[in-house]
C-alpha cells in the first residue's frame, strides 16, 4: 500500500541550537515500544550520518508532531486503509501512525516514508 501525503507537519522556523516549545495538549503522549524502537534507530541513524544535535532536532520534530495530534487530534485525518483508528502524520521523511482517545495520544509506529507500510510493518 502506498500512503500519499494526508497532512504534512512543518515545524516552525526555530533558531539553532534552541529547543522547540512544546504544544499544549491535554491527552498523555504514549510510545508503543515498537515506535520507541523507531526512534531509537532514526536517532542513531541521523546522529551518524549528520551529527548528533540534527538527529536531536529530527527527533523534537517528530516529537512536537505528537503533541500536535495530541492537542487536535481532528486535524489529522484517519487512515481506513490502515485502521480505522489510525490517524496518519507525515513528519519530514517519515509517517507517524498514531491513535488517540479521550485521555491518550499513542504513537503506534515512526516509519520512512518509503517502508511498504502492511500489517505487518504496523503491528495492527
Amino acid at each position: 500500500m502506498v500512503l500519499r501525503p494526508i497532512w504534512t507537519w512543518k515545524p516552525s522556523n526555530r533558531k539553532h541550537g534552541r529547543r522547540p516549545a512544546s504544544v499544549n495538549h491535554k491527552r498523555r503522549i504514549i510510545r508503543l515500544p515498537k515506535a520507541e524502537e523507531d526512534l531509537i534507530n532514526i536517532w542513531q541513524f541521523s546522529a551518524e550520518k549528520w551529527g548528533e544535535a540534527k538527529a536531536d532536532e529530527y527527533l523534537d520534530d517528530i516529537n512536537l508532531a505528537v503533541m500536535a495530534v495530541a492537542a487536535n487530534p481532528e486535524q489529522f485525518p484517519l487512515s481506513s486503509e490502515i485502521g480505522p483508528t489510525v490517524r496518519i502524520v507525515v513528519c519530514n521523511s517519515h509517517i507517524l501512525l498514531t491513535r488517540t482517545d479521550d485521555d491518550t495520544a499513542t504513537l503506534i509506529r515512526v516509519l520512512h516514508q518509503r517502508m511498504q507500510i502492511t500489517s505487518e510493518t504496523t503491528d495492527l
